[in-house]
């Protein structure tokens, strides 16, 4: 894709703008800020986080409103206006700066900027996840905290969304769920892992999460729909000098 060609994901995302804060007053995306937010473990007021792909600003938001200072950047300029409206609106203190970027695969920080890193639903639409982790890493001071959800490869609703999205499309009708034609990247827990250690980031912990079950299966293998991942960036080891063990 070069630089002139719009990127679909987010014009996607431009046209859900409006409605988007709405999703997160509702009971599905609220109970997923919260899971997602509780694998770190708590915050440290004084933590500066980057939002990457913050949407709207909730997270950032709920970080914010727990000490932190917050960056929140996103592709869609329509996201970022909306998340300006609606911090105007809820008065956070300290301020969340939003900022739109063109790509979060070259981000405007330098390295380990900051304390902790949010990054959720984003990775699924991006052209290289190994690259957009790598970043995220590269912005991250060493022993930081990235808060990451991408798509449960087994999840059995992801499945059944998958085949209404290809029968759909096969009979000539607009593809549902539309989502699904830019959500490219799907992981079972094992081969995220593996991703997160080629950047070097290492998980801590994690959990399967499912909105619109019962707890009994939103947390198993099948029934959570995404992954949620709490990592700490790991420094590579100094090789050992020349001559050290005589």
């Amino acid at each position: 894709m070069t630089p002139c060609e719009p990127n679909p994901a987010v014009a996607f995302h431009d046209q859900l703008a409006d409605r988007w804060e709405e999703k997160y007053a509702g009971a599905s995306f609220s109970r997923r800020a919260q899971a997602l937010l509780s694998l770190a473990g708590g915050v440290r007021p004084g933590e500066h986080w980057l939002d990457a792909g913050c949407g709207t600003g909730t997270l950032a938001r709920r970080l914010a409103r727990q000490g932190c200072r917050v960056t929140a950047v996103d592709g869609s300029a329509r996201m970022i206006e909306s998340a300006r409206r609606a911090r105007a609106v809820n008065g956070v203190a300290p301020p969340v700066t939003f900022l739109r970027v063109n790509d979060v695969v070259s981000l405007p920080f330098a390295d380990r900027s900051f304390d902790g890193v949010m990054c959720s639903s984003v990775l699924e639409y991006v052209d290289s996840p190994t690259r957009v982790l790598g970043e995220l890493a590269r912005v991250l001071r060493a022993s930081g905290t990235l808060l990451v959800s991408v798509p449960n490869r087994r999840a059995l609703l992801r499945r059944t969304q998958k085949i209404a999205h290809w029968s759909t499309a096969r009979l000539g009708l607009a593809p549902w769920p539309k989502y699904l034609g830019l959500s490219r990247h799907e992981y079972t827990r094992q081969q995220f892992v593996r991703l997160l250690a080629t950047v070097p980031l290492e998980a801590r912990a994690w959990r399967y999460y499912g909105p619109r079950l019962p707890a009994a299966l939103a947390d198993t293998r099948y029934g959570g729909t995404l992954l949620l991942f709490a990592c700490v960036k790991v420094e590579p080891r100094a090789a050992p000098a020349a001559g050290a063990n005589g």
